[in-house]
C-alpha cells in the first residue's frame, strides 16, 4: 500500500514527454548530360532531387567521379550540381553520390 500512496504523490514525475519522430526526405541523384568542351574537358551537369515529389534540393555537397578523379559540388537553389573533368579520350565510368544530410536520407549511387 506504500506504493501506491507514493505513486499518487508524485504523478507529475511519472509522466512521459510525447515521443518525437524526424522523418527524413528520400534523395535521388540524376545525371542530366555530359558535354564535351572543345578544351578537350568535360562538363558533367546532374540534380539532386526529393524522390515524393521530384523538387531540387539545394545547398548539398554531391561526389561527381569521372574515370579516377572525383570533385564535390554544390548544389545550386534549383538542385543542379556540375563539376569539369580534364580527361583523356576513350569511355570512362561516371558515378553521383549523395551520402545524405540532417533530414535528407542518403541517395542510392549514380552509376
Amino acid at each position: 500500500m506504500r506504493w501506491v500512496v507514493l505513486l499518487l504523490a508524485f504523478p507529475a514525475a511519472l509522466a512521459v514527454a510525447a515521443p518525437q519522430v524526424e522523418i527524413k526526405a528520400q534523395t535521388r541523384v540524376t545525371l542530366d548530360k555530359v558535354k564535351s568542351r572543345a578544351d578537350g574537358s568535360v562538363e558533367v551537369v546532374g540534380q539532386l532531387v526529393d524522390k515524393l515529389t521530384s523538387d531540387g534540393i539545394s545547398g548539398q555537397n554531391v561526389t561527381i567521379q569521372v574515370g579516377a578523379d572525383s570533385q564535390v559540388s554544390h548544389t545550386e537553389p534549383d538542385g543542379h550540381f556540375r563539376a569539369v573533368f580534364t580527361v583523356v579520350p576513350g569511355p570512362l565510368p561516371i558515378e553521383l553520390r549523395f551520402t545524405g544530410a540532417h533530414l535528407l536520407e542518403k541517395a542510392d549511387p549514380y552509376t
